[in-house]
Parts: C-alpha cells; sequence; structure tokens
C-alpha cells in the first residue's frame, strides 16, 4: 500500500497528498467517470447537491481544503472532484437505490483486549474497484492532532481535528454518519462514539 506524508493547512495537505498521487490520475479519472456516470443523469441531483454544498460549508471546510488542493494537484476541475466525493452520500439520498456503502467503526477494552488497552478502529466499507487506489496517509495538519488515515488517492479522507479523531492522550472520537429514517449529509453526522484508555 502506497503511504503519503501530508502536512500543514488542509489545502496543502490536499496539495501534497494530489502531488504524490499524479502517477495514478488517468485511474482515477476513470473511476470518477465510471461513479459519476449515473449520478450526473440523476433529476435530483443538483437539488440534492445543493443541501450537501450548504452542509459542507458549514461544518466539513477542512475537507473541501483538501480537496480542492487535491483538485489543483491533478488538474481536475474542483466541482467535479467535489460532486465525486460526495457520490455515496447522494447515492444514499435515492429512494430507488439502497445504500450499500459507509464504514463500519467498533472498539474493544477490558477483557476483550490483550492488555485491557481500547482498541478502535474504523473500517472504510467502500467499493472494491477502488483497491488499487487505496493508500496510507501519515497527516500531520496545522491544527489538530497527527493522525493516519487509509483512504484512496483522489480522495480527501476526513481530517481530525479537534473534535473528532485520536488524540495523543490515546482518547479517540469517531464521527460516523448514520442511515437513519431522516438523512444525514455527509461525514462528521450527528453520532458519535469514543473509547477512552482507563
Amino acid at each position: 500500500m502506497r503511504v503519503l506524508y501530508l502536512q500543514g493547512d488542509h489545502y496543502q495537505m490536499g496539495l501534497q497528498h494530489g502531488e504524490q498521487v499524479t502517477d495514478l490520475r488517468a485511474q482515477i479519472i476513470a473511476m470518477m467517470d465510471a461513479r459519476l456516470k449515473h449520478l450526473e443523469r440523476r433529476d435530483d441531483l443538483s437539488r440534492n447537491l445543493q443541501r450537501v454544498k450548504v452542509a459542507w460549508n458549514r461544518s466539513a471546510r477542512s475537507t473541501l481544503a483538501m480537496l480542492q488542493g487535491i483538485a489543483d494537484a491533478l488538474a481536475i476541475p474542483r466541482a467535479r472532484l467535489f460532486l465525486y466525493a460526495l457520490a455515496s452520500y447522494l447515492d444514499d439520498s435515492s429512494a430507488t437505490r439502497r445504500a450499500t456503502e459507509g464504514c463500519t467503526v467498533w472498539a474493544a477494552s477490558g477483557n476483550a483486549t490483550r492488555d485491557g488497552t481500547p482498541i478502535l478502529t474504523k473500517n472504510r466499507d467502500y467499493s472494491l474497484a477502488h483497491l488499487p487506489l487505496q493508500l496510507l496517509a501519515h497527516a500531520s495538519p496545522q491544527r489538530g492532532y497527527r493522525h493516519l488515515y487509509v483512504t484512496s488517492a483522489g480522495s480527501a479522507g476526513v481530517p481530525c481535528l479537534r473534535r473528532t479523531g485520536t488524540h495523543p492522550d490515546g482518547r479517540a472520537d469517531p464521527r460516523e454518519r448514520v442511515r437513519r429514517p431522516r438523512r444525514a449529509w455527509g461525514p462528521a453526522g450527528p453520532t458519535r462514539g469514543s473509547a477512552v484508555p482507563r
């Protein structure tokens, strides 16, 4: 698995991400084209896209900045990369499609671990087609906590800010969108879990 090293503000981290995967640009574009083909034909795309833009401009600016950096480094139109980043959320919003993507978060502590130290993990339940683009990122953001995350080339991942992620003292607070009757749009959804070492 390829490893990226990212530091600075979130735009700079996105720019570095893009610069470190320029050799994968053709594969990223092909994946985008395949993923967006059906989305761009949807009647409700504009309405749903606007709802997500409003939510992300309010609560996911760091992710937007990373996407802008990635788009600029890979010479991909920002609006197209944004749409690609939102594809799974927009698919979830469709009444005619059953949501099949998301992430699984689990934790173990106490007797369930070898030495009692809590373990928290988030599995990327994502299309297997993305495996050739999968990579590990070592992130050292200007604000927030140093962290590791698994993502795909051309995708921003979820930055760990002060209110989410793995903290230097070992605490973790994953935020995950949750499927429920009322729709939640995008990362940093309304529910969360945390594991704190004893």
